[in-house]
């Protein structure tokens, strides 16, 4: 019987080139399949490692997460995490990732929602126009 341990099922996710790639390419087409046919692969590798610096600075360090924030990032908007709500339980310093997540799914309102999305800015996906 093959046993594997968490770290060794990550480990090919766990670097940027393997995770980017991964999302980029598998994630995407299975779980975001309209964001996948509008964009090049080299557009989307740009903005999945772009989004993987952003959840790395929001102290999201564990593949599995990361892979939620990015996802948010889609279907939110790219700068989900500056908005009400989404902001409040990122500064939360002593809540884990997991737990943080798990606050953006039952936390956050639908007004709070519709408002990320109503004030996404794209420019968020890519660094040289992410202050802009």
């Amino acid at each position: 019987m093959l046993i594997m341990k968490k770290e060794q099922m990550m480990m090919g996710i766990s670097e940027e080139e393997g995770f980017v790639h991964w999302y980029a390419n598998d994630f995407m087409s299975e779980c975001l399949p309209i964001f996948y046919a509008a964009l090049t692969t080299e557009e989307r590798l740009n903005m999945v490692s772009n989004g993987r610096q952003i959840a790395l600075q929001q102290n999201f360090h564990d593949p599995v997460h990361q892979t939620h924030f990015i996802t948010f990032m889609w279907t939110i908007g790219a700068n989900f995490y500056q908005q009400t709500g989404f902001k409040d339980i990122i500064q939360e310093t002593d809540t884990s990732e997991a737990v943080k997540i798990n606050k953006f799914h039952t936390e956050i309102s639908e007004k709070q929602r519709h408002q990320a999305i109503e004030q996404t800015n794209d420019g968020h996906w890519f660094s040289e126009t992410k202050n802009q």
